[in-house]
């Protein structure tokens, strides 16, 4: 069952997400070195091809060596599926968005830190006149914004 208090913290940090990107601030993002099975790899494959990341993900929930984290990830992978489903994903800055949220729904799991949306460098290829939420998004929630 799906802990209600991350869920909520996750929203609010969405919220954030959304007004960040309705304000139009500038994102960046540093790629950092790859590893197997790691977020760094992730990251950097939402950050290069989002197809490609998504076969990643189909890996690293199928495949994943830790079982452990390989059981985490299923978890969350399904919980994210039905507020932001992996078939909505087609360009890279939906990738990062979903690779971010993904590796900070595991953090508040963990109590760890939450990273900023700014640290993502989106390239913009989802992003219309009127900006990332002119368009229909896979995120079913931030609707309400657009």
């Amino acid at each position: 069952m799906f802990d209600l208090r991350i869920l909520n913290k996750l929203v609010i940090k969405m919220l954030l997400v959304v007004t960040t990107l309705l304000l139009g601030m500038t994102l960046k993002y540093e790629i950092p070195a790859e590893e197997p099975y790691s977020w760094s790899e992730l990251h950097a494959t939402a950050y290069r091809d989002a197809d490609e990341f998504k076969n990643m993900v189909k890996d690293y929930y199928e495949r994943f060596p830790c079982d452990d984290c390989r059981e985490h990830f299923q978890q969350m992978t399904d919980d994210m599926q039905t507020w932001f489903p992996q078939e909505s994903i087609t360009t890279r800055d939906e990738a990062q968005i979903w690779a971010w949220l993904a590796h900070n729904h595991v953090n508040l799991r963990l109590e760890k830190k939450w990273f900023p949306l700014n640290c993502l460098r989106l390239y913009g290829d989802s992003m219309s006149d009127r900006g990332l939420l002119g368009r229909d998004l896979p995120v079913s929630f931030p609707r309400v914004f657009t």
